[in-house]
């Protein structure tokens, strides 16, 4: 009983894990345009640059790819992403 509930279950959310992941590569894209969307130096290029590659990735379904990107473009302008902010 409890394998059926749980196979249910599964089959149920499977179909919105994707739109979650969707929802963070926008977040992080999101948080990245404000840090350095309106600067010009070269870290925020550096940043910029690989938040692309970070977003073509996610749009081509390599989410996990996409949002390992996001975190080395944080981690490349010195900052902290916030995971769970909507």
């Amino acid at each position: 009983m409890k394998t059926l509930l749980l196979g249910l279950v599964m089959v149920v959310a499977l179909p919105f894990a994707p739109a979650r992941a969707a929802d963070d590569c926008t977040m992080r894209q999101t948080q990245i345009d404000k840090m350095y969307g309106k600067r010009f130096d070269r870290q925020a290029a550096k940043v910029r640059s690989i938040a692309l590659e970070g977003s073509r990735l996610c749009k081509s379904g390599k989410v996990s790819e996409g949002l390992a990107k996001y975190d080395m473009a944080a981690k490349e302008g010195g900052v902290m992403m916030d995971k769970n902010k909507k």
